[in-house]
Formats: structure tokens, C-alpha cells, sequence
């Protein structure tokens, strides 16, 4: 039997669902208890208070949004879980990279040691801490883009300055800005989806939801990852009408053996009994994927 798996970067909601987390998800999928649901939705309500009231302060000018010299191109999303940024930035740098532009990617860099600090991961290319310090996904990223710069900040704006100033960035790409209101930025790219897209439509916690919907049409550009969704993008339509549309399906080019291990051909997957595993934000996508490609799961 082959073992196949997904290293897309690591998260908490791959590396160990707890049993509150379980029933959650539960919820989310209409199941559940009548009064686990209700509570949720009572949080959400709250929760919805909370992202009106933050982002009326920008609007007021009670809080100030902070601009830096350069371009600020951000990628994000309105779901918790992966939607595919990480992928899209990556690819957005290799192409800006292309104008012979020197990029640097912000990046909040959850889950590393010390989060309250401002450090640089990569410099053109050299990556200069462990994944430990300057966390998964910045990492990854660095080490797949030689020819740009890194930056891990929990205050992006500091992060920005620190990219344009030490490190002579022309262009930052903020990845998951949307919801970032204290930097601004000249772009911001929004990727939806395109298996899970919205959920059962109902903010965090009683859904996945970070915003309502309606916060698309504030975006510039909307991107329908994964795989075309006629449904979805009816929904799309109905609230953000004006925003250019794009979609960009997951496409299975190779597999990619392990380290002496025996490389396989996508016509090698039809019929295969392999197991897997995944270390991404939605592992389903992955299962998904492979049961497209006729693996047989065990």
C-alpha cells in the first residue's frame, strides 16, 4: 500500500482536533445540539458587533490606516481554513519577480515563537531563521522564492517599513490582509473556495465566516480556487457584482516521491490502494483530490 500525503504547511486544525473543535465543526454542518447551535449563533452576533465596530472606527478616523512608499498588494479571504492564499502569493511574487521587481512578502506568521516580534525570515532569497522562529507557511514561502524577501510581523505596518526600509523591498505583498485595516494597501486579491466556499453562510463561530459576505465588493479582485462552482458563483455575483472574477482549479501535474522512494505517474494513481494523511488547513480538498485522480482510499 502507498501512504500519500499533503505538506502545504501546518495548522491546528490539521495537527490535532480537539473534541470542542469536533463539535464545532459538527455545528457548522447543521448537526449538533438544538442549544450548541443557538449559543453559537448568540457568539456570532457578538462576534458580527465586534467587525462593524472595527471597521466603522478606519471609516471614522477614529483609527488610522498607515501607508508605506511603495505598492501594497494584498491576498486574503473572508473563510477560516485554507482557501488557497499561500499558493496564490507564491505565485503572484514569481510573477512580479518576472518586471525584474524586488517584492518582499508580509506575513503574520502565526504560530511561531515570540509573535510579538518583527523579524525578517528571508533576505533575497537567504533564509535567515528555523521555522520555529519565523514560522510554517513564511518559511515555505521562503525558501520558494529565491528572489524575494520575507517579513513576519504581528503589526504589519511595522513589517512594511521594515521591507521597504532595510531591505530596499519596491512592492509588498500582504498575505491574508483583508481583514487588516491598519496597513493600506492599492490591491487587495480575495480567494474563495471553491469546494467549501461560504459554508452554511453564517459568521465565526457559528460558521467559518470572518466577515459577512458583503464585505466582497469592497475587494478588487476575486479568485475561485480549487475548482469551478456554478452555485458559487451565483453567490458571488449577487453580492459583488462589480468586482472582476477569475478562477484558478487545482491541477494535478506529478506526484512527488520521497527521498529514494519510487516516483509515480498520474496513471500510476488510477486504481491505486494507497492511505494518506495531510498537514493542510482542509485536508477534505486533498482527499477529494485524490479519489478524483482514482486512488482508493483505505
Amino acid at each position: 500500500m502507498w501512504f500519500l500525503f499533503d505538506g502545504l504547511g501546518i495548522s491546528m486544525t490539521t495537527m490535532g482536533m480537539g473534541f470542542w473543535e469536533k463539535r464545532l465543526r459538527d455545528c457548522w454542518k447543521g448537526r449538533g445540539h438544538f442549544w450548541e447551535r443557538g449559543a453559537l449563533k448568540l457568539a456570532a452576533g457578538f462576534y458580527g458587533v465586534g467587525v462593524r465596530t472595527r471597521k466603522a472606527m478606519y471609516s471614522l478616523g477614529l483609527k488610522r490606516s498607515y501607508r508605506v512608499p511603495v505598492p501594497v498588494v494584498s491576498v486574503g479571504n473572508i473563510t477560516l481554513g485554507g482557501s488557497g492564499k499561500t499558493p496564490m502569493v507564491e505565485w503572484l511574487v514569481e510573477s512580479l519577480q518576472e518586471l525584474n521587481v524586488p517584492v518582499a512578502v508580509v506575513s503574520r506568521g502565526y504560530k511561531r515563537r515570540h509573535e510579538e516580534r518583527t523579524l525578517v525570515v528571508s533576505k533575497w532569497g537567504e533564509v535567515l531563521v528555523s521555522v520555529d522562529e519565523g514560522g510554517d507557511e513564511p518559511v515555505m514561502l521562503a525558501k520558494a522564492l529565491p528572489m524575494a524577501s520575507v517579513v513576519v510581523a504581528s503589526h504589519r505596518v511595522e513589517g512594511a517599513w521594515v521591507a521597504v526600509k532595510e531591505l530596499g523591498a519596491r512592492l509588498i505583498v500582504l498575505d491574508d490582509g483583508f481583514q487588516h485595516w491598519a496597513l493600506a494597501r492599492d490591491l487587495d486579491i480575495v480567494v474563495i473556495d471553491g469546494e467549501e466556499g461560504f459554508g452554511n453562510g453564517r459568521l465565526f463561530p457559528a460558521g467559518f465566516l470572518r466577515e459577512p459576505l458583503g464585505s466582497l465588493a469592497r475587494a478588487h479582485i476575486l479568485v475561485l480556487t480549487k475548482r469551478d462552482n456554478p452555485a458559487l458563483r451565483k453567490v458571488i455575483r449577487d453580492v459583488a457584482p462589480d468586482v472582476p472574477f477569475f478562477v484558478a482549479p487545482l491541477e494535478v501535474r506529478r506526484v512527488y516521491a520521497p527521498k529514494g522512494g519510487v516516483e509515480l505517474t498520474l496513471d500510476d494513481l488510477r486504481n491505486l490502494d494507497a492511505g494518506a494523511f495531510a498537514v493542510i488547513a482542509s485536508p477534505e480538498s486533498f482527499f477529494r483530490l485524490l479519489k478524483c485522480l482514482g486512488v482508493n482510499m483505505k
